[in-house]
């Protein structure tokens, strides 16, 4: 994907119109999950939430998003129980995740 290509060479606008034509096109998780991820190093956290969702939409138990949708609540909202709520779904799809340290 050619947003993935932008993103790596940090040519983040670049890779956003990237994500968004690919998103034109039909559900994408990658493209929805990056874009998400630009926008929230940006702190554009509503607009990144709502592409975790759509993300989220194929495949509601896609880890990588749910990991990175949880990692918004934590560090950019300070949203305790939200995380705790999208730990415990990360936890219930990959049980062997209780295991880890953290």
């Amino acid at each position: 994907m050619l947003g993935n290509f932008y993103q790596t060479l940090e040519k983040f606008d670049d890779a956003e119109r990237e994500y968004r034509r690919a998103l034109e096109l039909g559900t994408n998780v990658d493209a929805a999950n990056n874009l998400a991820m630009i926008l929230q190093a940006r702190g554009e956290l509503d607009e990144a939430e709502a592409y975790y969702l759509k993300a989220l939409e194929p495949d509601p138990d896609c880890v990588d998003v749910l990991f990175n949708w949880a990692t918004l609540k934590l560090e950019c909202r300070k949203d305790l129980n939200a995380t705790r709520i999208l730990i415990e779904r990360i936890v219930t799809i990959q049980p062997d995740l209780k295991k880890h340290p953290l």
